[in-house]
């Protein structure tokens, strides 16, 4: 694309949005206040990074080691104290104008998000759908927060549902069933087009509209070995998934990483298990190494595979924690600072 006045727009063909629903600590993460005093600067210590003056929790000693490799901003800011409008706002770029656009039947309504904008503008690659949501599983995914809102569902994302780390782990309905062979099946979007125009007045809905572009994007995921071959987990070697680290967000952004090097233009690697009030530190404990590890391996393996210089990497939470430990060893909502991460 050619900005005005000639100007260039970035190296970026694809992005891998991680989101951690529930509000990472920055202060137990990547801004901490190691001179504060004990009820603000908690149990972890502290560690430097290879920036002079800046240091980070020592809970993620890898992400540490890699400053200067990414962006790390630590001063975002937004007024919302609520997770789900936190959400809208950081994964629309919009206020949320009420509360009850967080019900299905008011999802037509909301503003599109970002993976929705980005696959209307660049399209379907190799039969991939171009805005893919791993693995679906969070109360996001669930309450319609990846959607396209009033763009249409045409627009909405491929959700796996299902999780990239399980043993049995497959995408369904990827495979047509044996019984019915490549002609059968297109006499099948045939014949659901010829029943679709005997409804002329419920097609004039946005929701029916917006149905025969599902129909079509499905057929061409079925017609396909490309989808099929971006989801096989099983071709990665079980060292570089042990190095992702064998969990549902270490195998999710590994997928990530599979999907973007098909060339899925937009992958939302969703997550939640962030929202500490109780029991902070021993939350932490498990969760932030466990996304130090996945985090610095997809930079890694993205950089080795030359993959990098083309993908955006965004890692985004919904605000930060309450300076001040609460009584019941955790941190409240706090959205007046916090911390993101881009590469």
């Amino acid at each position: 694309f050619q900005a005005a006045g000639g100007a260039t727009s970035g190296k970026a063909k694809s992005v891998l949005l991680i989101y951690t629903m529930g509000g990472i600590s920055h202060h137990d993460s990547f801004d901490p206040k190691p001179n504060a005093p004990a009820e603000i600067r908690g149990e972890f210590g502290t560690m430097p990074t290879r920036l002079p003056g800046i240091r980070f929790s020592d809970q993620v000693p890898l992400l540490a080691d890699r400053v200067g490799q990414y962006a790390l901003l630590r001063s975002i800011c937004h007024n919302e104290r609520d997770h789900g409008v936190s959400a809208y706002y950081m994964l629309r770029g919009y206020r949320q104008p009420d509360p009850s656009f967080d019900l299905p039947a008011n999802q037509f309504r909301a503003n599109p998000n970002i993976g929705s904008h980005v696959g209307r503008l660049l399209g379907s690659p190799n039969g991939l759908p171009p805005y893919i949501c791993v693995p679906g599983l969070s109360y996001l995914a669930q309450v319609n927060y990846y959607t396209a809102g009033w763009m249409g569902r045409a627009y909405d994302p491929f959700i796996l549902k299902s999780d990239p780390n399980s043993p049995n782990f497959e995408v369904r309905g990827l495979t047509p069933r044996l019984e019915v062979s490549a002609d059968r099946l297109h006499g099948r979007i045939d014949l659901a087009r010829s029943i679709d125009a005997g409804f002329r007045r419920f097609e004039a809905s946005p929701a029916a509209k917006s149905m025969t572009g599902q129909y079509d994007r499905a057929y061409q995921v079925l017609s396909t070995t490309k989808a099929r071959q971006a989801f096989d987990m099983s071709a990665e070697p079980a060292k570089l998934r042990e190095a992702y680290g064998r969990s549902r967000l270490g195998q999710s952004c590994l997928l990530g990483r599979r999907l973007v090097e098909a060339g899925v233009p937009f992958v939302t690697v969703d997550d939640d298990g962030w929202d500490h009030h109780a029991k902070v530190f021993p939350g932490l404990r498990q969760r932030l190494p466990e996304l130090d590890r996945c985090l610095t391996t997809l930079l890694d393996d993205l950089r080795e595979r030359g993959l990098l210089e083309s993908t955006l990497v965004a890692l985004l939470t919904d605000f930060g924690r309450t300076p001040v430990i609460n009584a019941s060893a955790g941190r409240d909502h706090w959205p007046g600072v916090f911390s993101v991460i881009l590469a």
